[in-house]
């Protein structure tokens, strides 16, 4: 037999079989295809290739269904609904914090009904997650002197500050100044139970004197599940 000759036939598809149920590895050889029909799962092909056991699923109506788990490594788009029948991992929380009067100097900000957050008296996380992100905005009123004031937000878990905003610098007065960042998941950890309480910080540099007024910070975690 020429060369072109066993191409054509190496090319050549053998029959492939067809039988109800699963198969299993055993019970095919290597190289082998078979046709089936599952039960409740429909029509799949199988295919033993290097000792594993590989199959496609096909279907008769463009419903499909992924039996385990399915990772999307680029952009995932739902033309239509996506319903979710059990937990969503991932989801993202947002948590906020404030001082509607001017103050100065460094301190933790208020619930929305005005109580004092502190190191042990904060929002307390109900699953692990990590925080992925925080940001604020304020207005800076009463500034004089010549120098510059430096404000940036934090995000502290049981006390310890964890993650905090890009510092802003300013020696006039001025509204809107904001800052903010984020960050991967599982960088700054907390687990269920522990507190996440906000804070901020004021430092000045030279003889600048100033206040903060309508503060206000977001702080965004991720949770684990």
């Amino acid at each position: 037999m020429d060369s072109i000759s066993r191409r054509i036939k190496n090319s050549q598809r053998t029959n492939i079989s067809f039988k109800d149920g699963t198969p299993s590895k055993s019970t095919l050889t290597e190289g082998e295809e078979i046709m089936t029909l599952r039960k409740n799962k429909g029509l799949s092909l199988f295919r033993k290739q290097k000792g594993i056991l590989w199959w496609v699923n096909f279907t008769r109506d463009g419903n499909e269904t992924i039996e385990r788990d399915l990772k999307v490594n680029g952009n995932a788009e739902f033309s239509r609904d996506l319903t979710v029948h059990g937990n969503l991992i991932g989801q993202r929380a947002y948590f906020d914090a404030g001082e509607s009067s001017t103050f100065s100097g460094s301190r933790y900000l208020n619930y929305n009904d005005g109580t004092v957050m502190t190191s042990n008296n904060g929002y307390i996380m109900m699953r692990p997650g990590s925080i992925t992100g925080i940001s604020t905005c304020f207005n800076a009123v009463n500034v004089s002197g010549g120098g510059q004031l430096s404000t940036y937000a934090e995000a502290k878990i049981n006390g310890t500050t964890k993650y905090t905003t890009a510092t802003v610098s300013y020696s006039t007065d001025g509204t809107g100044k904001k800052a903010s960042r984020v960050q991967a998941r599982g960088i700054d950890k907390f687990v269920s139970g522990d507190v996440l309480s906000m804070y901020v910080t004021t430092t000045e540099a030279g003889m600048i004197t100033g206040n903060v007024d309508n503060m206000n910070v977001i702080v965004e975690v991720t949770y684990d599940s």
